[in-house]
């Protein structure tokens, strides 16, 4: 095919064979640079989306205004949990949770086989949980303001004086 490139012992020459690594090496290189930019790419666009949705995915609406209004200060409900939510289940389908947190915002929390589901010290199956229990996940935050459950803690009701509204 590349008979033009032979020498007169049907060799290539080294000026084609340093030419043909030299491509290569350039080709191969603007492919490694390519993918360095779609990562770069999708790592910058998951910052931007998550930085956006931050206050929505953990942060429930406070009322009265920025800060609990202009002299509102600090109350020790303001502040909010890590990659978690503790509440009551609300709806327990397959693979999904929908907890309603303690001051009342809904968190879908997202069930895998890698999950981790405890009653007291006995491991139980997601099926086991049920509407109207109350649990404790710790998990990973998703773009998608869903929680990817890593450990599912059912706890015992809480009292019904009211303890877990305070």
């Amino acid at each position: 095919m590349f008979e033009f490139l032979k020498d007169k012992d049907n060799r290539p020459p080294k000026a084609a064979k340093v030419i043909l690594i030299g491509i290569t090496a350039f080709v191969a290189g603007l492919l490694v640079f390519y993918i360095g930019l779609r990562v770069g790419y999708r790592k910058a666009s998951y910052s931007y989306g998550f930085g956006s949705r931050y206050e929505r995915n953990f942060v429930a609406p406070r009322r009265g205004g920025m800060m609990g209004g202009v002299m509102g200060g600090f109350r020790d409900d303001s502040f909010f949990g890590g990659h978690g939510v503790a509440g009551r289940v609300l709806n327990a389908d397959a693979g999904t949770l929908v907890v309603q947190d303690r001051d009342g915002s809904e968190k879908t929390v997202v069930i895998d086989s890698q999950t981790v589901i405890r009653l007291f010290r006995d491991s139980v199956t997601a099926d086991e949980i049920s509407p109207d229990d109350f649990v404790t996940v710790i998990g990973d935050p998703g773009t998608d303001g869903r929680i990817a459950a890593k450990l599912i803690r059912i706890m015992p009701t809480p009292p019904p004086d009211g303890a877990w509204t305070r």
